[in-house]
């Protein structure tokens, strides 16, 4: 995607992003992250993201040189981190051509080293037109089929949806057409 460190980290966790209300003057924080993983709280959404912290369910090709001795044959370093489905690369994509500013938001927010960025530097201003922006991306965000999946705990293992409806068609095959077969 060509992105630099750590943009992909921050756009798939928390993004908050706050603003004075300009019909009230309340200040406000919206959430513009696609909140698929929490490393915080050690919870992830299945099937789009997933932490690795050790070779066992490493893909082959992820390791780096951190502390490798050039000495000690095969002594390869595996650092923890966040690996991404190709679903999850997709909605990046998407959400990356609907919405270019929020990433370059995101690249500004790293100097600043915020928690929470503001409105203003993500659309230049605190109006109506700012507002109405980021609640397009947020209507978006939310529209999103990831948005209405549950956390699991880092390290659960889980099943694929299609792939406990399938085993359900299958189980109601076999006990509508063998009946000699009890479940």
């Amino acid at each position: 995607m060509g992105l630099k460190k750590g943009v992909i980290g921050k756009i798939t966790s928390s993004l908050l992003v706050s603003y004075k209300n300009p019909d009230n003057g309340e200040k406000m924080v919206i959430d513009i992250g696609l909140n698929i993983k929490n490393f915080q709280k050690k919870v992830h959404i299945p099937k789009y993201v997933r932490f690795t912290s050790s070779g066992d369910n490493l893909a082959n090709n992820q390791y780096d040189n951190y502390t490798h001795n050039t000495f000690a044959r095969g002594a390869k370093h595996i650092r923890p981190h966040w690996e991404y489905s190709f679903d999850c690369v997709e909605i990046l994509k998407e959400y990356k051509e609907k919405f270019p500013l929020v990433f370059e938001y995101v690249l500004k927010s790293f100097s600043r080293n915020s928690a929470v960025g503001k409105l203003k530097d993500l659309y230049g201003g605190e109006d109506a037109s700012a507002v109405g922006k980021l609640k397009t991306v947020l209507q978006w965000i939310e529209s999103l089929p990831i948005s209405q999946l549950p956390y699991v705990e880092v390290g659960f293992d889980t099943l694929d949806i299609d792939v406990i409806k399938n085993i359900n068609e299958h189980r109601d095959h076999v006990a509508n057409n063998f009946t000699n077969v009890s479940l």
